[in-house]
């Protein structure tokens, strides 16, 4: 193991030009690589940060009341859409009959129903096993929404957006 080690300080110190080492060399190279790799990995939390904003700033557009995912998309290991538009009534649960299809252990099949009620909206648990919730709280009996109201079904949270405002 000597042996080995002195030999590699004498090819490391050996002078190539005046008092240039090949160690000298070989360090530079190293400390520019290592430099290359924190700026890519400062460029890659740039570019995450941006179209983390970018996502959030440019949706599409929308006037009418709708739901907008709160969770990270990449949580569940089921396709789940980002904004969810209501339009005169809307059904949440497991089974392929819904028109929000949440394929969660914790989502009954007719989890969930969203209606309209003239200017209202009304959130109305179907008897699911584990519940609807309205900011936080359990809901037992057909519930109106307000505007920014967090619906909770499982794991999955909704920002409940009332229409009639333009999101950019």
């Amino acid at each position: 193991m000597n042996q080995i080690l002195m030999f590699l300080d004498q090819i490391l110190s050996s002078n190539i030009v005046r008092d240039i080492t090949i160690y000298d060399i070989l360090s530079t190279v190293l400390k520019y690589i290592f430099v290359l790799i924190i700026y890519r990995f400062i460029l890659n939390i740039v570019r995450m940060i941006y179209l983390d904003i970018h996502s959030i700033s440019s949706k599409d557009v929308l006037e009418g009341a709708f739901l907008r995912l709160i969770n990270r998309k990449e949580e569940f290991d089921f396709q789940i859409k980002d904004i969810y538009p209501i339009e005169s009534s809307l059904s949440i649960g497991r089974s392929r009959g819904n028109e929000i299809i949440l394929e969660d252990q914790f989502i009954s099949k007719q989890h969930a129903q969203i209606s309209k009620k003239g200017d209202k909206f009304i959130i109305e648990d179907l008897n699911s096993a584990n519940g609807t919730y309205l900011n936080g709280y359990r809901i037992d009996k057909p519930e109106f929404m307000e505007d920014k109201d967090i619906v909770s079904f499982g794991d999955i949270e909704f920002l409940f957006v009332k229409g009639e405002k333009k999101y950019e």
